[in-house]
């Protein structure tokens, strides 16, 4: 007895779909479901802390020369200083948008600085007040820049930082920062701000005041 394979009709055999109808959904089928396989490998690269590294903030310099006056026109998005730093979490996939910020300068230990923290969101609006404060010179070397890992000289990271002014409805705050010797950090959550600036004055370096002030940002 022969056996024969049963075969089962496709859908257009049917009448149910016209041939060219149902491939065009199985293509549009199987469009969604690449893109969906992109997606989610898109979505696995992103930053975390596990792969966060240090990046350059401010360049090493005295004193801002032109601290920023929000009462002019200082103050607005298309005034912001050519040296602000527009943050990777605007321009790519993260989870990450809190960060770590460290300091470092140069003169001798117990030398002092002051420091403010803006931000402005993407595209336009006012410069807006993170935080700002004071810091002091420590005694644990810098050795090699956090970012480039070129060789640093006479430089220390500050190990005092103090908040005097809280602008964000979630403060800031700081850790290991009361003088201990060793690098002391300032962190937070920039709530979806993408250009950072950190200003520096009173570190000319003579008297007391630091100089040569360099910061430094890592993800949290």
């Amino acid at each position: 007895m022969e056996n024969k394979k049963k075969q089962f009709p496709m859908a257009w055999q049917l009448g149910v779909c016209p041939r060219p109808l149902f491939f065009g959904l199985l293509v549009v089928i199987l469009v969604i479901v690449g893109v969906a396989f992109l997606y989610a490998g898109v979505t696995v690269v992103k930053q975390s802390t596990l792969t966060a590294r240090y990046s350059l903030l401010r360049t090493e310099a005295n004193e801002d020369a032109s601290p920023i006056d929000v009462s002019s026109s200082e103050g607005d998005f298309a005034s912001k200083p050519a040296a602000a730093i527009l943050m990777p979490t605007y321009q790519q996939s993260s989870e990450a948008n809190a960060v770590e910020i460290i300091i470092a300068g140069a003169s001798a230990d117990g030398d002092t600085f002051s420091w403010k923290l803006w931000a402005w969101r993407h595209g336009n609006g006012p410069a807006a007040l993170i935080c700002e404060g004071t810091g002091v010179i420590g005694t644990q070397d810098v050795v090699n820049y956090p970012d480039s890992g070129a060789t640093a000289t006479s430089r220390w990271y500050a190990d005092t930082l103090t908040i005097t002014t809280a602008g964000f409805p979630k403060a800031w705050t700081v850790a290991d920062a009361g003088g201990s010797g060793r690098a002391a950090k300032l962190f937070g959550d920039l709530y979806g701000y993408s250009w950072v600036f950190m200003e520096i004055t009173n570190a000319d370096g003579t008297g007391v005041e630091a100089e040569s002030v360099s910061v430094y940002y890592a993800y949290l």
